[in-house]
């Protein structure tokens, strides 16, 4: 966000060549040799290029990222000024990603980081998030364009279906914050760790947090929405 603010009044398509650069270079900057027993090595390693104990997110993957969803943001606001424009726009560049991303996956080398044994198969969508494989950052945002593009369809016809994301997207920022610190309470109390759970805990896991989240989001919107601080505003 901090680099990010740096260059967002640059026009969206130097930050979409931006964007693209450092998504095509960052599955060589990996293959850099470093010592984890070096801790400058480390620190420089796992702030901006690998992920580990000093850093799961490396600034360059993520900041990519987030320049990709500024230019969305440019087309969503500025550019596709109706619901009908803003729905093929985003399906459209999301099946591109995602295609782009399994041909990728396919030649099983670059932007790659575990093997899988058929297309389709479980181990075909296994890959790495810690630090974000390139394969991974495709799928993930071509994903997340598709299932956008279909809310923004079904809203037309039910509003009230998605109201639980608009009270949780209106304080992303805090909703982000405390669900971690909330999971971590969870599971020093339960005893239900980090990957020991399977897709049947992980959805109890969403219900009970949203249970918890949304009251805790829509009191902070009120919050939010009173104060004069910056910071609180931010959220």
């Amino acid at each position: 966000m901090i680099l990010q603010s740096l260059i967002i009044n640059l026009r969206w398509e130097i930050q979409l060549v931006i964007a693209a650069l450092i998504l095509i270079i960052h599955p060589l900057l990996l293959k850099i040799p470093y010592d984890t027993n070096d801790i400058w090595s480390t620190a420089l390693m796992q702030t901006f290029i690998d992920a580990g104990n000093f850093n799961k997110y490396p600034v360059l993957p993520w900041f990519a990222l987030a320049l990709f969803g500024s230019v969305m943001a440019h087309g969503w606001l500025k550019i596709w000024n109706t619901d009908k424009r803003r729905n093929l726009w985003s399906l459209g560049i999301g099946t591109a990603a995602l295609l782009i991303a399994i041909i990728l996956r396919m030649a099983r080398g670059y932007g790659n980081t575990f093997p899988f044994s058929d297309f389709g198969s479980y181990s075909f969508f296994f890959d790495q998030k810690y630090p974000p494989s390139l394969f991974f950052n495709l799928w993930f945002f071509g994903c997340s364009l598709v299932v956008i593009s279909i809310i923004i369809a079904v809203n037309k016809f039910l509003p009230k279906l998605f109201l639980i994301l608009d009270i949780t997207g209106k304080v992303a920022l805090f909703f982000y914050c405390m669900h971690i610190a909330i999971l971590g309470v969870f599971s020093k109390r339960i005893g239900l760790f980090y990957h020991e759970g399977e897709v049947a805990a992980t959805l109890i896991g969403v219900v009970i947090m949203m249970i918890v989240m949304v009251p805790l989001s829509k009191w902070f919107y009120k919050v939010k929405s009173q104060s004069k601080n910056f910071i609180i505003r931010m959220m």
